[in-house]
C-alpha cells in the first residue's frame, strides 16, 4: 500500500495495485479483490497493460471455478479494446464461461460474434476447444455444429485434426454408428502425417470406451461388448500403423485393460501388459506398474474360469508380484500391499 501511496500513476504503483489484487483473489476475499481490481480499471485508465492484468485476473477466477467473475472480466477485455489481440481471446473464454454454466444461448450469442467480428482471425481455429466444452455438457449437436465450422471456414488451421476428431466422438456418444467407420478412415487419411493423429485415435478408442461403460452401466450387455471392441479396434491401429509413436504404450495399456476388464480375453490381456514391461517398462510409472498388477488380476480369473490349474495361475501370480515389489517400490501404495498379501496367500514371503 505505501507503493501505491508514494507513488500514484506509476508503474510500481500498478503493479504494487495489481499484486494487491492477487493477494485477496488467492484469500478468498472477493469484495476487496473487487475493490482493487476497479481501482486499476479507475487509476489506469489507458496504461497499456491494464488489459493485460485484467485478462490475468479473468484466468485465474475461471481456474479456481469462479465463472461469473471470470465471465465479467473477460467481457470488460472485450469491450473495452475490441481491436487488440486479448479481445477475441477474452470472448472465446466469455463463451467457455457460458457454456459451462449452462447460459447456452448466451454461448451462442459470443461465439456467432467470434464468427461474425473476427472471421478470418487466425486464433479462431481454437474455436475446436468450445466444440469440447459442448462435449463436456453433453451437447453434442452444438459441438459437430462448431466442428464443421472450423472445418469449413479455416482448413489450413492447425487444429483441424482436433476439429474432425470432435466430430467422431460426438457421432460416438450419440451413437451414430454408420458415420463413424467412414470418418476414422477419413481421418486416418487426411492426416497420416500429423504427429497428433496417434493421440488423437488414443482419445476416440477412450471414447469408445466411455460409451461402452455407459452401455454396461444400463445392462445392454450386447451392445457394450461391442463399444469395447470397437475401442480396442482403434487402439490396434496405433499399435500397428504407428510403431514409432510415443503413444503406442499407451494404446497398449488401454488395449490390455479393455481385454482384462471387460472382454475376459485375460491371456491377450497378459500379453499387451508384458509388451509394455518389457518394452517401456517406465513410459508411466504409475501406469507401467498397474500393468504388472494387472498380470496378477488375469491369472486369478483365468484360474477362476478353470482355464489354467492352481498351479500355474500361482506360478504366474508370484513372479507378477515380486516383479512391481522390485520395479515399482514407489506405487500406490494400496497396490503394494495387495501384492504382499497375494505373495502371503501363496506362503512367499517378500
Amino acid at each position: 500500500m505505501d507503493i501505491i501511496r508514494q507513488y500514484p500513476g506509476t508503474d510500481y504503483a500498478l503493479n504494487a495495485q495489481k499484486d494487491l489484487a492477487f493477494v485477496y483473489i488467492q484469500a478468498g476475499n472477493d469484495s476487496a479483490a473487487g475493490q482493487a481490481i476497479d481501482t486499476l480499471k479507475n487509476d489506469y485508465t489507458g496504461h497499456p497493460e491494464l488489459f493485460t492484468n485484467i485478462y490475468e485476473f479473468a484466468k485465474y477466477y475461471r481456474r479456481r471455478g469462479k465463472l461469473d467473475k471470470a465471465r465479467e472480466l473477460y467481457q470488460y477485455v472485450f469491450e473495452n479494446c475490441p481491436d487488440s489481440d486479448l479481445a477475441a481471446k477474452s470472448l472465446r473464454w466469455v463463451a467457455s464461461c457460458e457454456i459451462e454454466s449452462g447460459n447456452y444461448s448466451a454461448a451462442e450469442q459470443a461465439i456467432d460474434t467470434l464468427k461474425n467480428d473476427y472471421a478470418g482471425h487466425p486464433e479462431l481455429g481454437w474455436l475446436y476447444k468450445l466444440g469440447d466444452e459442448y462435449r463436456r455438457q453433453k451437447k453434442y449437436e452444438e459441438a459437430k455444429q462448431l466442428y464443421q465450422y472450423i472445418l469449413d471456414n479455416y482448413p489450413d488451421s492447425e487444429y483441424l485434426i482436433w476439429a474432425k476428431a470432435g466430430i467422431i466422438q460426438s457421432d460416438i456418444a450419440l451413437g451414430n454408428d454408420p458415420n463413424i467407420t467412414e470418418e476414422l478412415d477419413g481421418l486416418i487419411a487426411d492426416f497420416v502425417d500429423n504427429p497428433g493423429l496417434p493421440e488423437a485415435l488414443c482419445i476416440i478408442g477412450e471414447d469408445y470406451g466411455v460409451k461402452a461403460s455407459e452401455l454396461k452401466k444400463k445392462g445392454l450387455e450386447t451392445e457394450a461388448d461391442e463399444y469395447f471392441r470397437k475401442a480396442v479396434s482403434v487402439w490396434e491401429r496405433v499399435i500397428h500403423e504407428f510403431p514409432n509413436s510415443d503413444l503406442v504404450p499407451r494404446a497398449y495399456y488401454c488395449s490390455a485393460g479393455c481385454y482384462g476388464h471387460e472382454l475376459a480375453e485375460y491371456e491377450k490381456a497378459i500379453e499387451y501388459y508384458q509388451k509394455i514391461l518389457d518394452n517401456w517398462p517406465y513410459f508411466d510409472y504409475r501406469r507401467a506398474s498397474y500393468a504388472q498388477f494387472g498380470i496378477t488380476r488375469c491369472y486369478q480369473n483365468l484360474e477362476k474360469s478353470g482355464r489354467i490349474s492352481p498351479e500355474e495361475a500361482a506360478t504366474g501370480i508370484i513372479q507378477a508380484c515380486n516383479n512391481l515389489l522390485a520395479n515399482y517400490p514407489e506405487t500406490n501404495p494400496a497396490i503394494l500391499q495387495a501384492a504382499r498379501k497375494l505373495l502371503d496367500k501363496y506362503k512367499v514371503s517378500k
